[in-house]
């Protein structure tokens, strides 16, 4: 049977003593990596205790998570109620499920606790800004008459996204759904070990006559070996084009990418010019 009734309390006091539970129970975990989550990098653990007793025992980093620290005990003493100390140590174990939400499990007095391994947001680590006024060794592609490092554009927004520069490709006037593309070829294969997602800003014109929309392409080679993202985006504005590498074996050694965009739903000829910056790399996962 249903009930919707009323509870009052009159009166809450302290008891003159705590039920002997053998523990602490009120406590609070954080864990952080300030210069990112990885093996070799600095962690610090941060217990605060909420309980009307002192905190005692040892603080101990679990294995089920993938992350170890070193030290992987603690030992805490006498941790008055509403204090706080942070314990530090340097990661030695770093293969949690998901990369983009590490946490810790922690144990103490007998209870378990997974505590989220907070983080910075990564850092973009740049490759191509074209700020120096040149392509910096890209050249055009497939359906690209000509290539330019460019200060302003005819299309949306106008300006490049970051700096001074950006590249900007002149495309031939063909069938709108043929494919545009700029590509580098380094002299030497870049080392692109450390990079979890390359990134990519991309703008164009719109407008193409009977277009249902627009997709960009990003491609890295590495000899035969290749891997790729295909992905829709708006014209006139400048969208960030992310490419997954950490499972490609082939980023140690890039020796081409490939940067291009095309109209879709049409075959109408179009002369649409488009624009790439800020190319570069984040050496973890973004949330």
């Amino acid at each position: 049977m249903d009930w919707a009734g009323t509870v009052r309390v009159a009166e809450v006091v302290r008891g003159s003593r705590l039920a002997d539970i053998g523990r602490t129970t009120n406590v609070q975990l954080t864990a952080t990596a300030p210069e990112g989550a990885r093996a070799g990098a600095p962690a610090q653990i941060t217990l605060t205790n909420w309980d009307l007793r002192p905190v005692d025992g040892a603080l101990r980093v679990m294995p089920g998570t993938g992350v170890m620290l070193d030290p992987d005990s603690f030992d805490v003493e006498s941790l008055p109620t509403g204090q706080q100390r942070t314990y530090s140590g340097t990661i030695t174990g770093y293969e949690p499920p998901d990369v983009a939400a590490p946490e810790l499990e922690l144990a103490l007095q007998d209870t378990r606790y997974r505590v989220p391994l907070e983080q910075p947001p990564p850092t973009p680590v740049g490759l191509f800004d074209f700020d120096d006024g040149t392509t910096q060794g890209w050249q055009a592609g497939a359906h690209v008459t000509a290539v330019a490092a460019v200060t302003s554009f005819a299309n949306g927004p106008r300006l490049p996204y970051e700096g001074s520069h950006a590249l900007g490709a002149t495309g031939a006037r063909v069938s709108a759904g043929a494919p545009r593309t700029v590509e580098l070829r380094p002299a030497e294969p870049l080392d692109l070990s450390a990079a979890h997602e390359v990134a990519v800003f991309l703008n164009s014109y719109g407008g193409a006559p009977g277009a249902t929309g627009y997709e960009a392409t990003v491609t890295l080679h590495a000899g035969a070996d290749q891997v790729t993202v295909t992905l829709p985006y708006a014209p006139n504005r400048w969208n960030e084009l992310v490419l997954p590498v950490a499972g490609w074996p082939g980023r140690s050694a890039v020796d081409r990418i490939e940067v291009g965009m095309r109209a879709l739903g049409t075959d109408t000829e179009w002369a649409g010019q488009f624009q790439i910056d800020s190319v570069g790399y984040y050496d973890r996962p973004r949330r």
